[in-house]
């Protein structure tokens, strides 16, 4: 329990619900669904501009997320809209993730599901992925404020970083 003294919302909380409280989240949840289009939309468009600029700099990247490949990449599918996973061929996530910080960009080695673990993840491995494919890549995500501009200047920098660790 969060407060002790009463056996409300079965043990765990103390007091009645305060009405101004569930007034907000009602009003928050409403809005959240009022915009869900636009927000996807605009992440839509911004992860395609990503793709597209990584894609055109040459960086031989293999983009696994469904339905954002660079011809559909603002198709909406079975991906959420906000998420690329992306495969740089001979280059370690691990090292990858810090470079990418240094620059400026922040991403995640492998997928959700596995966040801190030295093992490849499992799901890429289930997907067909080598472990050394597994191992190189990265998952970046995208806000509904990342404008379509803060895309490209991301993908350019990760391109950048990309060029500096395949001339090592």
């Amino acid at each position: 329990p969060l407060l002790v003294g009463g056996e409300h919302e079965r043990g765990l909380r103390a007091s009645t619900p305060s009405p101004a409280l569930i007034a907000a989240t009602a009003r928050a949840v409403a809005l959240a669904i009022r915009d869900t289009e636009q927000r996807s939309a605009a992440m839509l468009a911004s992860r395609a501009e990503f793709l597209t600029t990584l894609h055109n700099s040459r960086c031989a990247i293999h983009c696994l997320t469904p339905s954002a490949t660079i011809d559909k990449a603002c198709s909406a599918g079975v991906a959420l809209p906000n998420t690329a996973l992306v495969a740089f061929a001979g280059i370690d996530g691990r090292n990858l993730v810090p470079a990418l910080d240094i620059a400026g960009i922040e991403a995640s080695a492998g997928s959700a599901c596995s966040s801190g673990s030295p093992q490849p993840p499992p799901v890429l491995e289930a997907m067909g992925l080598t472990e050394t494919e597994a191992r190189s890549v990265v998952r970046f995500s995208l806000s509904h404020r990342t404008s379509v501009d803060d895309a490209v200047d991301a993908a350019k920098r990760v391109a950048s970083v990309i060029s500096l660790l395949r001339s090592r």
